[in-house]
């Protein structure tokens, strides 16, 4: 255990070289910069700051590569990236990169505020991710501005040529705020190309565009997953467009399966209780057997906020979604 880590850095905003293992090394800060191959087991960070203009930012480690392993440790703290241009910030990892092999987060977490301007992946968690992540989970709050690809646990889960991110059994209890043209906003992942199973966000979420309580923009899988989280889009600038109750938009490769919301929804344009906006141009998402709770707020949506109705969501009142019948008709597990 560390308590009262505190590292603040500037001019740091060259090339990502990260060669050092510790501090700031080149553009990667964390209390490892860089980690390749390690195994980082049983580290926590209490009253953590970190702070710093590099272009990846972590509260435990900033840029995490290739077969390692971060298991059952956390960071309680702040995490800040000062960076004014595009910047990777998690508040456990900057990212978590399977440069040759897969990286796995495991049974890990963070506690507190992480903050950026005008980064490109920001999330509780890890900022950006192609990695594997497990029974994890982010609490507390994010506050950005012009910041794209928010999410209460993850920025983006990403695929990276062969290797598929993947985030299994972890929550966010994350308050995500983005003010500005920010876009790509959600509860537990902002954008999502890779797969999310069995995981959930139970929080509020505010942005502008494709902004939603469990994914702000997916054209990946989500199976098994819900969100409570009340969701606004165009709030805190009132052009927003794409805000839904679990994704604000689904592209048309996107896969949706055995999933909910039951959080408030409000936006400005094409807003659905499940989901914003329900693909664009040639062909259509795939969701089925999933619900939301319309009867949780006085909103008149939906299921999409710009194809109406589709024949694999279904709306059910708060009662129906306590009843055990209501998923199992369906063939939850």
């Amino acid at each position: 255990n560390i308590t009262y880590l505190f590292i603040n850095v500037s001019g740091t905003s060259g090339a990502n070289d990260c060669t050092s293992t510790s501090g700031s090394g080149g553009n990667c800060t964390g209390l490892f910069a860089h980690a390749i191959n390690a195994t980082i087991n049983k580290v926590h960070l209490w009253n953590a700051f970190v702070q710093s203009d590099a272009l990846v930012v972590g509260g435990l480690v900033g840029a995490f590569d290739d077969n390692g392993t971060i298991a059952n440790s956390s960071v309680h703290g702040n995490v800040t990236s000062k960076r004014a241009a595009s910047g990777y910030t998690g508040g456990l990892a900057g990212w978590v990169w399977a440069n040759k092999h897969v990286p796995k987060v495991y049974n890990s977490s963070f506690t507190g505020n992480v903050s950026a301007v005008s980064s490109v992946g920001l999330g509780g968690l890890v900022g950006w991710s192609d990695g594997i992540i497990n029974y994890s989970f982010a609490i507390g709050k994010i506050n950005s501005t012009n910041t794209n690809k928010v999410g209460g646990l993850v920025g983006e889960n990403d695929i990276d040529g062969a290797d598929i991110g993947i985030i299994d059994n972890s929550y966010s209890m994350m308050n995500v705020s983005v003010a500005g043209t920010g876009t790509n906003i959600g509860g537990l992942v902002g954008l999502n190309d890779g797969r999310i199973y069995r995981s959930y966000s139970t929080n509020i979420v505010k942005g502008r565009d494709n902004t939603g309580g469990l994914v702000g923009q997916t054209t990946g899988d989500i199976l098994n997953s819900y969100s409570c989280a009340n969701v606004t889009g165009g709030d805190l600038e009132p052009a927003g467009n794409n805000t839904g109750g679990l994704i604000g938009f689904a592209s048309n490769v996107s896969y949706t399966n055995y999933s909910y919301s039951a959080g408030l929804v409000n936006g400005v344009k094409e807003v659905g209780w499940f989901v914003g906006q329900y693909g664009t141009g040639t062909g259509s998402p795939y969701i089925n057997f999933s619900f939301y709770d319309y009867e949780a707020d006085s909103g008149n949506y939906n299921d999409t906020g710009d194809n109406g109705n589709v024949s694999g969501i279904f709306a059910n009142t708060t009662a129906q979604m306590k009843k055990k019948g209501t998923y199992s008709t369906l063939g939850w597990d």
